[in-house]
């Protein structure tokens, strides 16, 4: 991760005003696919799907057959800025 530069610090600004306009905390590193999408105001069915299909990437455990998945803040950054 290392240090911000200042078009990361801009980004970082936005993406809190995006987390508590969802009522979400800002202070994670990572974020559940149903936080997700509170945060673009999508179905939770959506979200999976774009997660499953890489529109949304993620990183995903698998443990005892199930599959999590977990949306890093450094992603979140990525989806906020090609929102715009």
């Amino acid at each position: 991760m290392g240090m911000l530069q200042p078009n990361d610090a801009s980004r970082e600004q936005e993406l809190r005003l995006w987390l508590r306009s969802a009522g979400l905390a800002d202070g994670k590193a990572s974020y559940r696919v149903d936080e997700v999408c509170r945060l673009l105001n999508i179905s939770l069915r959506t979200a999976y799907r774009m997660v499953t299909d890489g529109r949304i990437r993620s990183v995903s455990f698998e443990t005892a057959g199930k599959t999590t998945y977990r949306i890093p803040r450094p992603f979140l950054h990525d989806l906020i800025s090609s929102a715009r």
